[in-house]
């Protein structure tokens, strides 16, 4: 129950803040009508569910399009936590993908590479989350490796000072390797994806 709501809010919360809606029909991936952005502007004022959306257009939520590829939890000393999922999917034919939305200032599209070589550059600051499912996810569409696995292991990170460096940790199940570096100049460098000693 738990995977399908979250996978029904993903669905939601992606045609809500770009306009992409990734459903299955018997016509095949749903394209844009004369409603689309009216749709989309009531689901977000709460005046329509995501129930009526579906119907309207005579599709379904299909789990099978939406792939979850990453999962992150604060550590452990922060006063606020929280556990959050990344969700990949492939953009459905005829369908485009805005930054028309009511939760940002400024939005923009990246390819996965260059959002993150323009991180990496200190054009585009990024989360640590952000930034390290970016990464994980370029290297998978470069290798050709499958994004999806049958357990999505949680990451938590921790950090590590010492001699003007600060070094990022994450840990993946029973693994623990430095992803970041820091100096007091800011300036990151990637880890080698090495297992670390436990702080």
């Amino acid at each position: 129950m738990l995977a399908a709501a979250l996978v029904c809010t993903a669905v939601r919360e992606t045609f809500e803040e770009c306009g992409v809606l990734i459903t299955s029909g018997s016509e095949g991936p749903t394209r844009p009508d004369d409603r689309w952005n009216l749709d989309r502007v009531d689901l977000t004022r709460r005046t329509i569910g995501m129930a009526e959306v579906l119907a309207r257009r005579g599709v379904a939520l299909d789990a099978s399009l939406v792939v979850e590829f990453a999962r992150w939890i604060t550590p452990h000393w922060a006063e606020i936590r929280y556990d959050t999922r990344f969700y990949g999917a492939w953009l459905p034919d005829g369908q485009r993908a805005d930054a028309d939305n009511s939760e940002a200032e400024h939005g923009a599209w990246f390819r996965v590479d260059d959002a993150v070589a323009q991180s990496e550059a200190g054009y585009l600051p990024l989360m640590l989350p952000t930034y390290e499912t970016l990464w994980r996810l370029a290297r998978a569409l470069r290798s050709g490796a499958p994004l999806a696995t049958s357990v999505v292991p949680s990451t938590q990170f921790t950090v590590r000072k010492e001699a003007g460096r600060v070094a990022v940790l994450l840990t993946r199940g029973d693994t623990q390797y430095v992803a970041h570096e820091f100096t007091r100049s800011t300036t990151r460098d990637h880890g080698n994806g090495q297992p670390a000693s436990n702080p």
